[in-house]
């Protein structure tokens, strides 16, 4: 039969990506050209689930709010999910035309006609965003931030009740993005074939029927692009997380805060889009983008270094040496020498270390004024700022303030040093000078201060009077690997071998004491490491200071050198020491091995960390203990001291990050000797605090002992 065939039906995408013979060419392609919010959008979606799981110390505390944070944070996830739905939408519907992948064989002709027609471009696709497709990306964290709500009944109804109006506002908003039309002012040139235009087609391909939807699309993302930086910068410079309180269960409409999370989501929602904008002016270029993006990071920082900076002044007030002081100490208190060694451990170390100090104070009398030194490193070195700085002349700490000071949450500080300050150090540099996340840290510890700028040498005369107890806030160099003392004393012997202190690097110079105790607590990632902002003509040495748990993360090794060379130059006398450990951890683990993992790739490359990271922390428990058996024995037999070791301890690893939740904090409680026998508590907190009842009683018995 002859006759003119029938017209061949042009095949649409969906079309071509059910058809098994051409998914596996075509879907891949354009599965590449919308990489960054595909990765970025697995990301989000993973997190929340993961992040809790294998990282719970660090990270779990992010999604642990009440009602009002769960709304703060959904309502920014919504934005979020939307920004990497509608990237994917822009860069995906552009893909055919921009880059020239198109679909069908016969397209090529029709293109070049101007007979081809788009296959994706219609009014559901331009539209921005699609509930659903963004309520997918969101519900994994909505499910995560649920499941650490208050579990009450109306903690429960309240937090959903938030979730989904945060939700519906930020559906709300991205509508109203829908309604503003796109103005005229868009040249056609950028919508058409330039270097820089949208469309990939010859000279003569004819555009014009898609200007008007071309139009529509980009201006509607330049709008939500912009839209996200504002939000972004405006969270930035608009919250004060160091003048609020970061507790949201004590939330007051004129102090609360925004949740660190909520900071978070913000700098990933601008990451989006600038890698989606990048992507999408690159690859129409055919420039690989990871090589563009990291050599012009490295090139950047190289031209326009971000050195972390800390300030120091000038030190003002007469030195005193660390024996004068500790001389000046026992002549106003004959009676036994207490030496206190708190442990590194984030906030809970910090809640810990006061808390202790808090019981003692009340279970044994005129314990305060028989504290001499404090050696603190980390998270103890800030709940022994807060105690030490309570001392005043013929009174000792509140308590109850210093207390409920060390617990106060400062992850949201942090967050936003991180997300806003140290984002615009990248390209700023130096010229944010020492504002950087442990600036924002350090702002947030001194609102619990009487002076939020007073420095190391404010308190050398108290510690000359002998009423105020001499503190050594550890570091750690890291340059060299030495231990570094913070303190208001110059620590003898001078330039003794693997130890540093201030008068020694820093001479003629005095730090804040909050900079002291955040140079002490630099844990890894959650604040900088820093070098001191100091005139390029000055004469000391310039380090870099970072965390003291690096060296030791107990104080134990400071506290005893100190009072070693005290006891060396005074010579023989019968003197007894209380050395007091207060450990914001469990002891070494002597039960059965766990089992044993099956080894993957990625256990293989993970060991050597997992290994150094669990063998710092058992090798110094050990080692110490070691330590202190020989340090007993020959104080005894050359100075006649009889050293008594106590240490109150936690049950097991705590949250290291600087928040805390209510249920969280009376745990840390709990391992205080009055809550041994309740039925509540869990066995292994039990069995802490029954060690540390034993301790107080020993350390009782210590001090009422006379002299030898």
């Amino acid at each position: 039969m002859s006759g003119t065939p029938p017209a061949r039906r042009r095949r649409s995408f969906r079309d071509i990506v059910a058809d098994p013979r051409t998914r596996l060419k075509y879907l891949p392609q354009y599965l590449f050209f919308v990489r960054y919010p595909l990765v970025l959008g697995l990301a989000f979606l993973a997190f929340p689930l993961i992040a809790p799981w294998k990282a719970p110390a660090i990270l779990g505390n992010l999604f642990q709010l009440d009602w009002r944070g769960i709304a703060i944070v959904i309502f920014y996830a919504c934005l979020c999910a939307w920004s990497i739905e509608y990237t994917r939408r822009v860069i995906w519907v552009s893909t055919p035309l921009r880059v020239g992948l198109l679909i069908d064989g016969d397209d090529h002709e029709n293109w070049k006609t101007g007979a081809y027609t788009h296959p994706q471009l219609d009014t559901s696709v331009v539209t921005p965003g699609r509930a659903t497709a963004s309520l997918l990306l969101v519900l994994p964290l909505m499910w995560t931030l649920f499941g650490g709500a208050d579990a009450s009944r109306a903690g429960v109804v309240k937090a959903v009740a938030g979730g989904v109006a945060a939700a519906v506002a930020a559906r709300l908003l991205g509508s109203a993005f829908a309604l503003i039309p796109p103005p005229r002012i868009i040249p056609e040139w950028i919508l058409s074939y330039t270097p820089y235009g949208t469309l990939y087609a010859p000279r003569s391909f004819d555009h014009s029927k898609y200007l008007a939807a071309y139009r529509v699309l980009h201006w509607r993302a330049l709008l939500f692009g912009m839209f996200a930086i504002a939000i972004f910068l405006g969270t930035g410079f608009l919250a004060k997380p160091w003048s609020q309180t970061a507790n949201v269960e004590s939330w007051d409409p004129f102090t609360w805060s925004i949740p660190a999370l909520a900071y978070l989501i913000a700098l990933f929602m601008v990451l989006v889009w600038v890698l989606g904008f990048v992507a999408f002016m690159c690859d129409r270029l055919r420039i690989p983008t990871i090589p563009l993006i990291v050599t012009t990071l490295v090139v950047w920082t190289i031209l326009r270094p971000f050195d972390h900076r800390y300030p120091v002044s000038e030190w003002r007030n007469a030195r005193l040496d660390s024996r004068a002081a500790l001389a000046a100490r026992v002549a106003k208190d004959a009676g036994t020498l207490v030496i206190v060694a708190a442990s590194g451990g984030g906030i809970t170390a910090s809640l810990w270390t006061t808390h202790v100090f808090q019981r003692l104070g009340q279970e044994i009398p005129g314990f305060h004024e028989q504290v001499t030194l404090i050696s603190a490193v980390s998270g103890g070195a800030v709940g022994s700022l807060y105690y030490v700085d309570g001392f005043t002349d013929g009174s000792v700490p509140m308590m109850e303030e210093v207390v409920a000071a060390s617990g106060e949450s400062s992850l949201s500080a942090a967050v936003w040093g991180f997300a806003f300050l140290d984002v615009h150090r990248t390209y700023l540099g130096r010229l944010l000078g020492i504002w950087d996340r442990g600036w924002a840290l350090e702002q947030r510890w001194g609102t619990h201060l009487a002076d939020s700028n007073r420095t190391l040498g404010a308190w050398t005369d108290g510690i000359r009077a002998g009423w105020r107890p001499i503190a050594l806030f550890n570091a750690t160099v890291q340059e060299t690997g030495e231990r570094l003392i913070l303190s208001p004393v110059t620590i003898e012997p001078r330039q003794a071998s693997g130890r540093r202190d201030l008068a020694e690097m820093l001479p003629g110079r005095d730090l804040k004491l909050v900079t002291a105790a955040r140079l002490s607590a630099t844990f890894p990632y959650v604040s900088p490491h820093s070098r001191p902002d100091v005139a390029p003509d000055f004469t000391g040495r310039v380090f870099r200071a970072v965390d003291g748990g690096y060296y030791d993360n107990s104080g134990i090794v400071s506290a005893l050198d100190v009072v070693n060379e005290w006891l060396r130059r005074r010579g023989r006398a019968a003197t007894k020491i209380a050395l007091v450990e207060i450990r914001a951890s469990g002891m070494i683990d002597q039960g059965p091995l766990p089992d044993l993992k099956r080894d993957t790739l990625a256990r293989t490359v993970s060991a050597p960390i997992e290994t150094l990271l669990r063998m710092r922390a058992t090798s110094q428990l050990a080692r110490n203990q070691v330590e202190l058996t020989l340090v007993q024995k020959v104080w005894k037999s050359d100075y006649d001291v009889d050293l008594g070791h106590f240490t109150f301890r936690l049950s097991d690893d705590q949250p290291l990050s600087w928040h805390l939740t209510a249920a969280q904090r009376k745990q840390i409680r709990n391992h205080w000797p009055e809550t041994a026998d309740e039925p509540a508590v869990p066995p292994v907190v039990r069995e802490a605090a029954a060690d540390n009842r034993r301790a107080v009683e020993s350390l009782r018995a210590f001090l009422d002992r006379r002299q030898p």
